[in-house]
């Protein structure tokens, strides 16, 4: 059962979003002043290298280091594992397809 951000449903009822109530799922995160031992680590790895900031969709993992683990070994491996493509034109491609699925990243 989800509540949009805009609208709650009744106890026990099924929310049935529309464009007029869109929903938000809410992750319980752990911030990365107050991450630890290997969540620390990990959240050291994904720090943007230009801002210092970690990333919202990186926080996400914080109850499962080893997802996070996970996805960042996925990202470096598609943004860095091709040699046939710049770094550059796969930025391109990943802004376009976060374009596409209205993503925000």
């Amino acid at each position: 059962y989800r509540t949009s951000v805009n609208t709650v449903s009744a106890p026990n009822t099924p929310f049935i979003p529309t464009p007029a109530a869109p929903t938000m799922s809410w992750i319980k995160t752990t911030p990365l002043q107050e991450a630890q031992g290997e969540l620390l680590a990990l959240y050291q790895k994904a720090l943007d290298p230009t801002s210092g900031k970690l990333d919202n969709i990186m926080s996400i993992h914080s109850a499962s280091p080893p997802g996070l683990a996970a996805h960042l070994e996925l990202y470096n491996a598609v943004m860095r594992g091709t040699a046939s493509l710049r770094k550059v034109d796969r930025e391109l491609i990943a802004l376009v397809v976060s374009q596409k699925n209205d993503c925000h990243y």
